[in-house]
């Protein structure tokens, strides 16, 4: 298997896919750094075919930083998960490792399929980064390893800071929010998510929080009147027919939350 058999794999079914069958040449990559050839797609493709062959430009963004970051097959191999991949690494296939960056590259949630790197988590923990336009892989792998910043890695194997002791299936939280500022919950809620899905994990919640709830929640249960009163999905709790019920999940705050998803503040 070739590494274009690889991407052609790993990308089956994908829009990614239509829109960029070569990994060896990124249309979003060269729209921003070569704009002068951008007017014409067909020409910018029979250009850059020619100079990338003759050294002279990168057709994607690992191309052009192979010369800047001497590292990067050696930080690219570190992140790999996907058995595909790491054989293909391992076996010192061509290009493959151009191919795994460019897979990560691409974001979620491609990147943390295949990689123990997420740029949403990495944005997320980093939004100063996120502020600078410039992609979190290339940022993580040029410096953010250095600097000692956590990646998706870090999460899956618990070493970062408040990891989780002797790696638990289930977490129990009590108003886990309670007490803490809008900025602060929606980040916790956050991070809540990003260990669930990295991690694998079930979190049972105690909360009066509607943000948590919508935001998090994947089930809820209501309790009243000493008794379950019903549980489902957030949306399936909203339609139970209860007096209490439907005024703590269809009025105030939860009214300001349906009006701001659909664009209206």
């Amino acid at each position: 298997m070739t590494a274009d058999d690889l991407w052609r794999s790993i990308l089956a079914g994908t829009e990614i896919l239509k829109n960029r069958p070569n990994f060896r040449y990124d249309p979003v990559f060269c729209a921003r750094y070569y704009p002068d050839f951008v007017a014409n797609r067909a020409w910018l493709v029979q250009v850059l075919e020619k100079t990338v062959m003759l050294g002279k430009r990168g057709g994607n963004a690992y191309q052009m930083l192979q010369t800047r970051i001497p590292n990067i097959n050696r930080s690219v191999a570190e992140l790999v998960r996907d058995p595909r991949l790491r054989k293909a690494l391992d076996q010192g296939l061509t290009d493959s490792h151009e191919l795994a960056f460019e897979l990560m590259a691409l974001g979620g949630p491609i990147d943390q399929q295949i990689g123990d790197f997420s740029q949403d988590h990495y944005f997320g923990a980093y939004p100063d980064i996120a502020q600078t336009g410039v992609s979190g892989l290339r940022h993580f792998i040029q410096a953010g390893m250095a600097e000692g910043r956590h990646s998706l890695r870090d999460v899956r194997a618990n070493q970062h800071k408040g990891a989780l002791a002797l790696d638990p299936d289930v977490v129990f939280l009590d108003e886990p929010t309670s007490g803490l500022d809008p900025l602060g919950a929606a980040a916790f809620d956050e991070l809540i998510a990003d260990l669930r899905d990295a991690l694998g994990l079930t979190v049972f919640m105690v909360t009066h929080d509607l943000d948590s709830l919508f935001s998090v929640c994947d089930r809820v249960a209501v309790l009243g009147n000493q008794k379950v009163l019903t549980v489902g999905t957030v949306d399936e709790v909203r339609r139970f027919d209860h007096p209490w019920v439907q005024n703590y999940f269809n009025t105030g705050r939860a009214v300001g939350r349906d009006v701001a998803n659909a664009g209206v503040l």
